[in-house]
């Protein structure tokens, strides 16, 4: 057959392989619905895991984020979702999104932004 030449290859041979699967750590208290009062902040920091970096996508009802009022910042790490002040119309179910290739990992964040008390 072969003629035994078991020397090193010089080049390693690159397979093409995901380190780490995405996966979105959702913090506890965002579990549940998470309640603000109109005119504060909304500051939702979610950790997620995944290499090479994922593609993050925040949406809300299926459509883009409204960029004049939501701001969302993301790292290797983690991706922050702002709003300087809450407003009724912010209430409802965000959709986030962390994906590497064909694997996607999605969590589902209920915001309800209430009338201050008096």
């Amino acid at each position: 057959g072969s003629s035994g030449s078991s020397g090193t290859l010089a080049q390693p041979v690159t397979i093409r392989e995901i380190a780490e699967p995405p996966k979105i750590r959702l913090p506890r208290h965002l579990r549940q619905t998470y309640i603000r009062k109109v005119g504060e902040q909304l500051n939702l920091v979610v950790p997620f895991q995944g290499k090479p970096r994922p593609q993050v996508v925040w949406t809300k009802g299926g459509a883009p984020l409204d960029t004049s009022r939501v701001h969302v910042r993301t790292s290797d790490f983690d991706t922050v979702f702002f709003v300087r002040q809450a407003a009724r119309s912010d209430s409802g179910e965000y959709e986030l999104s962390v994906q590497i290739e064909n694997m996607k990992d999605t969590a589902t964040i209920r915001i309800r932004v209430v009338e201050k008390a008096g």
